[in-house]
């Protein structure tokens, strides 16, 4: 039981999962002809991805898990190998 549920809540957890849900409900409303609840799932599921895979939204959603002593690495720019114009 424990490894269905480790299997099956996910889904309705991660934003990929509320996105194929989203999907899912908005199939369902189109098939229905219920245009408003289709159009309103498929509007939710796009900010949904959007709001996930935009940079400042990830950034502050993880600020809050670094801790505030450790310290933000920066890379230096490397020379590279070879280059491809000589």
């Amino acid at each position: 039981m424990l490894f269905f549920l480790s299997k099956f809540l996910p889904a309705f957890i991660y934003p990929l999962g509320i996105i194929w849900l989203l999907m899912l409900v908005s199939l369902m409303a189109q098939l229905r002809k219920s245009s408003r609840i289709g159009i309103a799932a498929n509007i939710a599921a796009l900010a949904i991805l959007w709001l996930m895979g935009n940079r400042a939204v990830s950034h502050m959603l993880l600020g809050h898990w670094r801790p505030a002593t450790s310290p933000r690495r920066r890379f230096r720019r490397s020379t590279p190998l070879w280059s491809l114009a000589e």
